[in-house]
């Protein structure tokens, strides 16, 4: 193995440290993505000591030096979430030895994801070394926590990378990356056994939507996370997802709490449920519905509220946005009310994600929309089909997003 290979095994070890830690934070170390982490990085080490009977990790300040080196500038912006972690935990050094075993790391990994605190007691294992940065050090980075003049606040620079903590937040939440694909296979299975057997545990997705809701907390870009189209049959699971996304970026926005923004996202997810009982050759129709075909399709929210009225657990709101999500904010739509039903606000912000998702979407018989085609139809529905603050929040949400699309 050449020295260059070996460089790239320690960053590829780095970089699965780092993700194992937050996704360990989110789900545990029991969760099957990052139990799969672990096996691979555990491989890392091992094959590694074929070159070098140990790895030690040295943190000077806001530089990593592997093995008595340090790393190039242009690579330290790389690891500025793991520095963060070992800074979080005041650890100045780290060292692998040969005759490490698995559940030597996995300890390691649990202290390194624990919560932060004041009295942790120090990781001790035979083959891991574990050194914590001296008091000096941490009554410095107190005060500068404190704002020590030169600090500065929430914008303050990284040295070694450059990135002020907004750039970190967003680094720190990059894992979702790399375990999307898992997630939403999760998700998929959970809706497969709704259609297939029409039942629903509201346990099993409060996890999920906790996820969401933790990056809308943590600003992360809700266009970002939209599941894409993959197949013409995922498209009736992709869009439950992405309307749930979508409702609870609006929400976030408006300041909900993060109580009823779980509560959101269970209702948004189940917004379309009453699909379920409508017959498949109208749901798959390839073209457009005939009238009797649409009126059939009426019934799916209807439908969906008195499903739902009899699940366990779920919140009322689901109910709401179940029935709800089709009738528009002058009171016409599906099913009738007469015109002076009130709908609630988390109805109508359902009503705006799901036509904003629809429209974006390819379909065989229809062509996806443009983000600015589908603002001017949001817009021109305000006061008719859509509330006109929410419209307005929407876009103000989707605008305030990097390169939006």
């Amino acid at each position: 193995m050449t020295q260059a290979d070996y460089t790239k095994k320690i960053f590829r070890i780095l970089y699965f440290l780092r993700s194992i830690v937050n996704n360990a934070r989110l789900y545990g170390l029991k969760h099957q993505q990052v139990e799969k982490m672990i096996n691979q990085v555990f491989k890392e080490i091992l094959s590694s000591f074929a070159v070098r009977p140990e790895i030690t990790l040295l943190l000077v300040e806001n530089d990593l030096v592997i093995n008595n080196k340090a790393i190039k500038a242009e690579e330290q912006g790389n690891f500025t979430l793991f520095v963060n972690i070992l800074q979080n935990k005041e650890i100045g050094f780290i060292t692998f030895s040969q005759g490490m075993k698995k559940s030597d790391l996995h300890q390691f990994l649990e202290y390194l994801a624990a919560p932060e605190k004041e009295n942790i007691h120090p990781f001790k294992a035979s083959c891991i070394k574990v050194g914590k940065v001296g008091l000096k050090e941490k009554r410095k980075r107190a005060e500068t926590r404190k704002g020590h003049p030169g600090s500065g606040s929430t914008h303050r620079k990284n040295l070694s990378t450059g990135k002020n903590h907004e750039e970190d937040v967003q680094e720190a939440l990059s894992f979702l990356n790399s375990i999307a694909t898992d997630r939403l296979d999760i998700i998929k299975e959970y809706y497969d056994k709704m259609i297939r057997y029409k039942r629903f545990e509201c346990r099993d997705v409060e996890g999920i939507i906790s996820v969401f809701v933790k990056c809308f907390a943590s600003n992360m870009n809700p266009l970002s996370m939209l599941s894409t189209l993959k197949e013409a049959d995922e498209y009736a699971f992709t869009h439950v997802v992405n309307v749930c996304i979508l409702t609870l970026a609006q929400a976030s926005a408006l300041g909900f709490s993060q109580e009823s923004l779980t509560q959101i996202g269970i209702a948004s997810s189940l917004h379309d449920v009453g699909k379920i009982f409508i017959p498949n050759e109208i749901l798959n129709k390839p073209g457009k519905l005939n009238p009797k075909e649409i009126e059939v399709m009426k019934t799916h929210p209807a439908k969906g509220a008195s499903y739902i009225v009899n699940l366990k657990d779920i919140p009322r709101l689901a109910i709401l946005g179940a029935l709800e999500h089709h009738i528009r904010y002058d009171g016409s739509g599906y099913p009738a009310t007469g015109g002076k039903w009130k709908t609630h606000i988390v109805s109508q912000m359902i009503a705006i994600a799901d036509t904003f998702d629809a429209m974006r979407s390819h379909r065989s018989y229809q062509k996806a929309k443009s983000v600015e085609h589908i603002f001017k139809v949001l817009t021109a529905g305000k006061g008719t089909i859509y509330t006109p603050i929410l419209v307005d929040n929407f876009i103000r949400v989707v605008k305030s997003q990097p390169q939006y699309t």
